[in-house]
Parts: structure tokens; sequence; C-alpha cells
């Protein structure tokens, strides 16, 4: 999966996202579901928004204790989401703010 980060870096947008399809893995296989965390970051590379968090959803499902790590943390992969309505909106129920 992350090849499929660095094609999306490299520009290559159609590589990148067939190797996160292709990538995604299953419970059996991936038990802590860290293949879906790492195609929400192509995915964020990428700029679909979209597809990143519905990975990041379907990551945390699993990963309920990494929602407020997610949330609040300014690591760079998830930084551009920030802006995105869905992304502001989890953050605010995992992470309310402070006055």
């Amino acid at each position: 999966m992350l090849v499929s980060a660095v094609l999306a870096r490299a520009g290559l947008a159609d590589s990148a996202q067939a190797v996160i399809e292709r990538s995604r893995g299953d419970p059996i296989l991936d038990p802590t579901r860290n293949l879906l965390r790492i195609g929400a970051l192509a995915r964020t590379i990428l700029g679909d928004q979209e597809g990143a968090i519905t990975l990041l959803s379907e990551y945390l499902e699993v990963n309920r204790s990494a929602a407020e790590e997610i949330a609040t943390s300014d690591y760079w992969w998830f930084r551009d989401l920030r802006d995105h309505p869905d992304f502001q909106a989890f953050a605010e129920l995992v992470a309310p703010a402070r006055p």
C-alpha cells in the first residue's frame, strides 16, 4: 500500500488507484486494518478527499482509539483533509473544541 502513496506523489494517479484497490486487504490478512489508513494517505495525496475519508472511516471502525489522534494531530498525512466538512464533523465528535 505504501507503493500507492509513492505512485500518487509521482503523479501516476491511475497506477496509484489500481494499487490502492488491489491492496486493501481484509480483516484476516490485515486485522488492524492499517492498510486502509495508508490507502487514505494515498487518496489524500491524489486529492481524493472523499475516498480518503471513506477509507479513514473504515479504519476507525476497527481502531476507535486512534480517532482522537487523527482528529487533533498536525501530522502531515491528513493535513489536507482538515478543511473538509466531513473531517471537521468527525474531529468535533471525537475532540470537541474547548472554550
